[in-house]
């Protein structure tokens, strides 16, 4: 009986009459109907592959026979331009479920490059197994997931390569390697993980899948597609330089509030696809998340109210974020509220530093200024602050709520003001603050003693009738002035010393974008100028230049062209003999184009002699230029 998994351990069948008889039932049916009933022919290495590869043809049946699948392809965007093509896509293949498993298995992108018609499958050098045949392509580039342990060879066959585990996935690519008017074709698949066994030096399988009894599976990949304008991860590309007429678009020149005065992180705005931005103002907008650490934000046209892009959760300075109307955001955000270190590398913009300094700034040196967030009070205040140095009799009211505390507290004073200058950029109003220990309170400030900052402005403490620092810090000096008798001369070296009247200094923080933060930028749409053509002709001219049959960029010897180059965006071509006889009219009208090719054949549609030629082109405003150029057999 096949239900018996016994018969499956016999080494030999020798003595088996078998007869081979499948059934399925009881069915009950009424007379004359029919009903359909499927069979697996299922195998197995062992017995617990045989039950692994049985489970799976259950599932695929209950899919309607649909088997593991790769991640959804991504969408690809080709921009031509001046000898390059800048290539970039989203990232909802990252999101793909397999449809067997559920799981979320990608792993990484694969690039692909031809000059052949994609449906002649030409992407490049092919990768055979032992037996001779091919099972894949390699890649002009490839991208992985980093540092999540899957890299080098599929452990299952065809053991395709799976990525390096460290360079990270990337979303753009910019290709130099191409020729102004050759046609490219580039396709962008997405591959996922696969499913592997693998053990580890203890024994355990790594693969969560595996683990959970999955079967082995090689990593799939996404088809590259054969049709451009029906596959959405394969693009055709003609690269080309612009007009000379023509002027770049702008944008993202100035963000508002300004990103570098409230110590925010990093907005880097990039227009990636110059033909498709337009003129627009937009917001961002962020959002907290219930994730601690996680910040969504929006983009929204301002003057039509659309949102360009929806809780995107790209904030980590990656290149994953949407484009959109040719725009790409690079956002960086800090993790974490932090005071601004001098040592800190690029961090010159936003320091701790004495603005003003009273006496000789040549031998004072302050010292250091230590900074920390008191446990009574955990949360920072996302801030700037300058501490100015004045009489003690016009200092800073010590506690600020001293109806918790006696009055005698309230009436200490100290020789220096405390400001929030993103708050109070006029430093009009001092905030409250305390210096020393609750004992010593009445004493006067003495060096190294901590100063507590008050921002009632920013009071998150969930506790109330208690005082909420939100800030720390201490400034030491000495009294002493060593001189070092060891050298010849002698070298007086100086310490801190203590601050003056009219003494200031401020520290910053690097803050994190928070919920409710909103920043502005503006973007202005390339064009077309209209004034100065008859300048602009002067740089038009033929290239090649004597044509000789035949140039690199020909794919075959029957393919003949010549190119006119640094064209304004709308004019007309005439190619005479040296006789004056009209050998071709032309007409090039294309705002993000520069260039015309010819391909050699007159008004009659018959391919010119070889010799020398003459080209008059004119502008819309009627101004001309006369070139010629030489056509060589």
């Amino acid at each position: 009986h096949f239900d018996d998994f016994t018969i499956f351990e016999r080494e030999s069948w020798t003595d088996l009459d078998a007869v081979y008889i499948s059934s399925s039932g009881p069915f009950t049916l009424p007379g004359f109907d029919t009903t359909s009933i499927s069979f697996a022919l299922i195998m197995g290495d062992n017995l617990e592959d045989l039950k692994r590869n049985a489970q799976v043809a259950q599932l695929m049946y209950n899919l309607n026979y649909l088997g593991a699948d790769p991640p959804a392809p991504p969408v690809l965007t080709a921009v031509p331009g001046d000898e390059k093509v800048t290539l970039y896509w989203d990232t909802e293949s990252e999101l793909s479920k397999d449809v067997l498993s559920k799981f979320q298995d990608f792993e990484g992108y694969k690039l692909y490059k031809s000059r052949i018609d994609p449906t002649f499958d030409d992407w490049g050098t092919r990768i055979v197994n032992t037996e001779g045949d091919e099972v894949g392509k390699i890649p002009l580039a490839q991208w992985d997931i980093a540092d999540n342990g899957i890299k080098g060879q599929d452990s299952n066959p065809p053991h395709i390569f799976l990525g390096g585990d460290a360079g990270g996935l990337a979303h753009m690519f910019v290709d130099e390697d191409v020729i102004n008017g050759e046609t490219y074709y580039y396709s962008l698949t997405a591959y996922d993980r696969g499913i592997d066994d693998t053990r580890n030096a203890s024994g355990d399988i790594i693969d969560s899948l595996a683990a959970a009894g999955w079967a082995n599976l090689e990593s799939l990949e996404s088809a590259k597609g054969n049709n451009a304008d029906a596959s959405v991860n394969l693009v055709k590309v003609i690269p080309r330089e612009k007009p000379v007429n023509w002027f770049n678009p702008k944008g993202g020149e100035t963000i508002t509030p300004d990103l570098v005065f409230l110590g925010k992180g990093d907005i880097s705005i990039s227009l990636i696809n110059p033909d498709s931005v337009i003129d627009a103002t937009y917001q961002i907008v962020f959002h907290d998340t219930l994730t601690p650490g996680v910040l969504h934000y929006d983009v929204i046209d301002s003057a039509t109210g659309k949102e360009m892009v929806t809780r995107d959760n790209h904030t980590e300075g990656g290149d994953g974020g949407k484009v959109f109307n040719g725009v790409h955001l690079t956002i960086s955000n800090y993790e974490n509220l932090t005071f601004v270190d001098t040592l800190t590398p690029g961090a010159t913009f936003r320091d701790m530093s004495w603005l003003q300094n009273i006496s000789d700034t040549t031998k004072l040196d302050f010292g250091d200024l230590e900074f920390f967030s008191l446990a009574l009070s955990p949360f920072g205040v996302p801030s700037d602050y300058v501490v100015e140095f004045v009489d003690s009799a016009d200092g800073t009211l010590g506690y600020p709520d001293y109806s918790i505390l006696p009055p005698i507290f309230a009436e200490h004073k100290v020789p220096f003001r405390v400001y929030n200058i993103i708050a109070d950029p006029d430093r009009q109003n001092p905030l409250p603050i305390y210096a020393g220990t609750n004992l010593d309170l009445r004493k006067p400030w003495e060096s190294g003693e901590e100063i507590g900052i008050y921002d009632p402005g920013y009071d998150t403490t969930p506790f109330p009738n208690t005082i909420n620092v939100n800030w720390s810090f201490r400034i030491s000096w000495g009294d002493t002035i060593p001189i070092d008798s060891s050298t010849t001369p002698p070298t007086q070296s100086y310490i801190s010393q203590k601050p003056q009247i009219g003494d200031m200094v401020q520290f910053r923080t690097y803050k994190p974008f928070l919920e409710g933060d909103v920043f502005s930028f503006r973007t202005k749409a390339a064009g077309i100028r209209t004034a100065g053509e008859k300048k602009l002709l002067d740089d038009v001219k033929v290239v090649p230049n004597p044509f000789v049959v035949w140039n690199e960029w020909q794919l075959d010897g029957g393919f003949n062209r010549i190119s006119f180059i640094n064209l304004p965006a709308s004019c007309k071509i005439y190619v005479y003999t040296v006789t004056g006889d009209l050998v071709k009219a032309l007409e090039h009208n294309d705002p993000y184009s520069g260039e015309l090719f010819w391909n050699l054949l007159n008004e009659s549609n018959q391919t010119v002699a070889y010799g020398l030629y003459v080209y008059v082109i004119e502008s819309d405003d009627g101004e001309s230029k006369i070139g010629k150029f030489a056509l060589i057999k």
